[in-house]
C-alpha cells in the first residue's frame, strides 16, 4: 500500500512536469490570440446579452412548466438539461415535425417529460421560416 502511493506521487510528478509552464497573466500582444481577438461593439454586446438573457428566461420558463408533473420540482432544471442533452431523431411527415427524445430520466421523471411533453404539444408550436407550418409534435423515444 505504501509503496503504491509511493509509485504514484512519483508518476504525479513526472506528469506535472511534462506540463508546459504557462504564465498566468501575459499581454493579449504574446499570446497566440495576437491580432485574432477583436472589439466587439456596444450594439453586438448588447446583442449577445438579450439572447443570454432571453435563454436564461426561456429555460426558466420550460423548468416551471416541467416542475409542475414532477415528484421533486425542484429538480426541474436537471431533468430539463437531461432533456436537452438527450439523443434522439427528428422525422418529418406531411402533418408534423416529431422530435423523440430518449433521456436519461428513471420512471418518475419520464412520466413527468410524457405530460411535459403533452403540456408543449398543445401549445401547437411551429418553427418560424417553415412555408408549411407544420406542427412541431415532442415525445420521449420508445426504448
Amino acid at each position: 500500500m505504501t509503496q503504491d502511493l509511493a509509485d504514484a506521487l512519483d508518476l504525479q510528478r513526472d506528469l506535472e512536469a511534462l506540463r508546459p509552464e504557462t504564465p498566468t497573466h501575459a499581454p493579449v500582444e504574446e499570446t497566440s490570440l495576437a491580432g485574432k481577438l477583436v472589439r466587439h461593439t456596444a450594439q453586438l454586446k448588447t446583442i449577445g446579452d438579450v439572447i443570454r438573457i432571453v435563454c436564461a428566461n426561456v429555460e426558466s420558463d420550460l423548468a416551471a412548466l416541467l416542475a409542475l408533473h414532477l415528484g421533486r420540482p425542484r429538480e426541474a432544471k436537471k431533468v430539463l438539461a437531461n432533456l436537452f442533452a438527450a439523443p434522439g431523431n427528428v422525422t418529418i411527415t406531411e402533418k408534423a415535425i416529431n422530435v423523440r427524445l430518449s433521456p436519461a430520466a428513471n420512471p418518475s421523471e419520464q412520466a413527468a417529460i410524457r405530460n411535459f411533453f403533452t403540456a408543449i404539444n398543445e401549445r401547437d408550436l411551429t418553427l418560424p421560416s417553415d412555408p408549411k407550418r407544420l406542427p412541431l409534435r415532442f415525445e420521449l423515444q420508445p426504448l
